[in-house]
Order: C-alpha cells, then sequence, then structure tokens
C-alpha cells in the first residue's frame, strides 16, 4: 500500500473475475500462489533453492549455509530445512 499498489485480500481460492488478465503481483503460501496464479493463467517466479545464500551477511544476521543433507549431519549443531516445498 506504501508503494501506491492497491492491495486485494483473497477471502477464499477463487479467483475474481475482475482480476484476470490484470498485471499483478501475488504473494501469499506457496500452494495458494500456485493455484491462483493457474486461474489466472501466469506463472511464477521461483528463486534457485541458494538464493539465500547469495544475500549480504548484513540482511541475514546468521550463517546461512547451502548444501546436502548428509554434509549438514556432520556440522554439529544447526537449524535445518530443505531449500524447496517451503
Amino acid at each position: 500500500m506504501r508503494a501506491g499498489w492497491t492491495v486485494e485480500r483473497l477471502p477464499s481460492w477463487r479467483v475474481p473475475t475482475h482480476l484476470k488478465g490484470q498485471d499483478i503481483v501475488l504473494y501469499g503460501e506457496p500452494l495458494f500462489a500456485a493455484a491462483v496464479a493457474d486461474a489466472l493463467g501466469s506463472a511464477l517466479f521461483e528463486p534457485s533453492f541458494d538464493w539465500l545464500t547469495t544475500l549480504s551477511k548484513k540482511w541475514l544476521q546468521r550463517e546461512v549455509r547451502f548444501t546436502t543433507l548428509a554434509e549438514a549431519r556432520h556440522s554439529g549443531r544447526a537449524f535445518i530445512k530443505p531449500a524447496d516445498d517451503k
């Protein structure tokens, strides 16, 4: 809203007809976003799995590594989560 965009919160996964054909920015959890994008005939842009490791450390405020689960198991105490299907 501060950027001057019109904001519409959808009450369900059904896309209102007035949004079809519009240039929109979609924000939501992955399954919802995929369903709405499909209904709009749009595709989602998805970052590479290692995108978080490319950010400046000043934004991360912690160490972030992209690795395999096997390698992570040998790294000591850590918070580990998959890079995909978040």
